[in-house]
């Protein structure tokens, strides 16, 4: 033992306790918005709790049944795979059953992951602090908004489909009117649609009516990006950017259809039909509408996360009030200040000045432990708090085994320095033994966890790396400095 090694350990314990205290320091943006530097489950500081479906029968290819293919015919089932890709020559009707069952099964739960994904990276648009996005079952999805209270806008973010389309306007429009009249009346011509866009965007006093190509020119699938902008009028807009593929066929779609329309589609609606009046080489275009900044920046975000493969459905929503929260952090509070009181106590009566000792490590293990909260960013839920009062008991717990064993070798009458160093030799392996064995059980909680519970494992899995290294390296350190450097001849324990 040495002076430079004292010296070695007193800077790291500095530096990591001086990082707790930076990670739990309030940003700008934080004291400007009132939030806390460690975020708050929404058992603590309420928000929104949704319960989504996916509308799989939405989907004629997702909803098929095995009774419902049995009663078609063996040309109809051929038709079925020929549309989903199946090779059907030389297969008998229960083969093509089965091939056309399993690859359903196959897509309905890729679209699942695809919808979970999408709903995580329309979320993250959206801004919330570390949400709960999860499944339950094989077609519902949990999604947990702490701190969100805008039920509408949450719902709009969300569940919106935002199926992007560009598709031509029938080019024979203008000089032929009675295409529209009889399309109005039922007749529409093969290969194209009749849609209405809004009188707002349009222009005139009523919506106007176009008749539009079926087959879309460009989808969003090929979107990179999306912004919003101002056009000449100073009003929001979408502008959006294709990537590389995109931006080819956008170039030759603008370049080969010059003074035609082209209208922009949102979820079947034409949001507007501009003029193409020139080629378009660099893949950008905008979507203008009657938006509000706040409407155009969230349809932005919905936009850039992407559209969702099926339609979902709201099946169930609840907003959890503030109340509840205020009312769970006052009482999780009350229970670790209560039990950090009571093991000080304990330890100052049992242990005396090594007893103040111990209080030092717990308070500054709980410093490290919020500190690694607000530095990761993690969420701290109600069973968070639990395993913060766990901590407390972790921590104390080491010590008590030091003391325990260095009491030991004193009793044996050692010196201060020998009973220290013969202490700690005797109870590190098995304060590492129960410390890791704790730490197994609690990444295995994260592991298979969900929501709360990961949020206990990860407070129980920091508390346990915290309470050792205040143990094995803070304790030991002070104990080191009385009994190396002022060679103490008795130690209060």
């Amino acid at each position: 033992m040495n002076r430079k090694s004292l010296v070695y350990r007193l800077i790291l314990v500095i530096i990591v306790a001086g990082l707790a205290l930076w990670s739990l320091y309030p940003t700008s943006e934080q004291i400007e918005s009132r939030k806390p530097a460690i975020n708050k489950g929404l058992d603590l500081q309420g928000g929104i709790h949704m319960v989504l479906g996916a509308k799989l029968d939405a989907v004629p290819l997702m909803s098929m049944t095995e009774d419902g293919l049995k009663e078609k015919a063996i040309d109809e089932l051929q038709d079925i795979c020929e549309e989903m890709g199946l090779d059907y020559r030389n297969k008998d009707k229960g083969e093509l059953i089965q091939e056309i069952l399993q690859l359903q099964k196959y897509r309905r739960g890729k679209s699942i992951e695809r919808v979970l994904e999408i709903i995580k990276n329309r979320v993250d648009e959206f801004g919330v602090a570390e949400p709960q996005i999860q499944m339950q079952g094989k077609e519902q999805i949990v999604v947990q908004l702490p701190g969100v209270v805008d039920t509408d806008q949450a719902l709009e973010v969300i569940s919106r489909v935002a199926h992007l389309e560009f598709k031509l306007v029938d080019a024979d429009l203008e000089s032929d009117r009675s295409k529209i009249e009889k399309a109005q009346k039922g007749e529409v011509p093969p290969g194209y649609e009749l849609k209405y866009i809004a009188a707002e965007t349009s222009g005139r006093r009523e919506p106007e009516p176009l008749l539009l190509h079926k087959e879309a020119s460009i989808t969003g699938d090929y979107l990179a990006n999306a912004f919003v902008g101002y056009d000449e009028f100073g009003r929001p807009e979408v502008r959006l950017q294709f990537n590389q593929v995109g931006a080819r066929t956008f170039s030759r779609l603008t370049g080969e259809h010059i003074g035609e329309k082209l209208a922009i589609l949102l979820d079947g609606k034409v949001h507007s039909a501009p003029g193409i009046e020139e080629k378009i080489p660099n893949g950008s275009a905008r979507i203008r509408g009657d938006y509000t900044m706040e409407e155009a920046s969230t349809l932005a975000s919905i936009l850039r996360a992407g559209a969702l493969p099926i339609p979902i459905e709201i099946l169930s929503i609840m907003k959890v009030g503030p109340t509840l929260g205020e009312d769970s952090v006052r009482q999780g509070i009350r229970a670790a200040i209560l039990g950090s009181i009571l093991v000080v106590l304990f330890m100052t009566i049992y242990y005396a000045l090594s007893g103040v000792l111990a209080n030092f490590t717990l308070f500054l293990c709980l410093l490290l432990v919020l500190g690694a909260l607000a530095g990761f960013r993690a969420t701290l839920t109600l069973p968070g708090i639990a395993g913060l009062v766990l901590t407390i008991g972790m921590s104390v717990d080491a010590n008590v085994l030091i003391f325990e064993r260095i009491r030991e070798e004193l009793a044996k009458r050692k010196s201060p320095r020998a009973a220290v160093d013969s202490g700690y030799h005797k109870a590190v392996h098995t304060i590492a033994d129960a410390n890791i064995t704790t730490l197994i059980a609690a990444v295995v909680l994260f592991y298979f966890g969900t929501g709360p519970i990961k949020g206990f494992a990860v407070v129980l899995s920091i508390g346990v790396l915290a309470s050792m290294f205040t143990a094995l390296v803070v304790t030991k350190l002070v104990l080191d400095y009385f009994t190396y450097v002022r060679k103490i001849g008795k130690l209060s324990i």
